[in-house]
């Protein structure tokens, strides 16, 4: 997951990122410490130097406490492969993580 960088978004990022991490249970693995932070590696204000992303853009728009990319690898996450099933089981997992962090808010 690669971060917007600023508060109120790292403190929400991070909840977020544990909350995916505790509600993947059975298919793509996810490790919070894994997640790329604003300002390190490609992640960084020079990156968008034509325009911005669109995590960027919505954390600007009014109301907006989370706003963050997810980005899934076409081939393997830690060594498991990735196919329909379990890419599908991903994002229910995933719905999940979103209902359990906003119900926490």
């Amino acid at each position: 997951m690669a971060h917007v960088g600023g508060e109120p978004f790292d403190s929400n990022q991070a909840r977020f990122s544990q909350c995916l991490e505790s509600s993947i249970t059975r298919t793509l693995p996810y490790v919070a410490a894994d997640d790329i932070p604003f300002g390190t590696a490609w992640n960084t204000e020079q990156n968008y130097g034509s325009g911005c992303g669109f995590s960027k853009w919505a954390a600007t728009q009014t109301g907006v406490s989370l706003s963050t990319t997810l980005e899934v690898p076409y081939a393997t996450v830690r060594d498991k492969i990735i196919n329909q099933q379990n890419a599908r089981q991903f994002g229910q997992e995933m719905a999940l993580a979103i209902r359990n962090y906003l119900k926490n808010q």
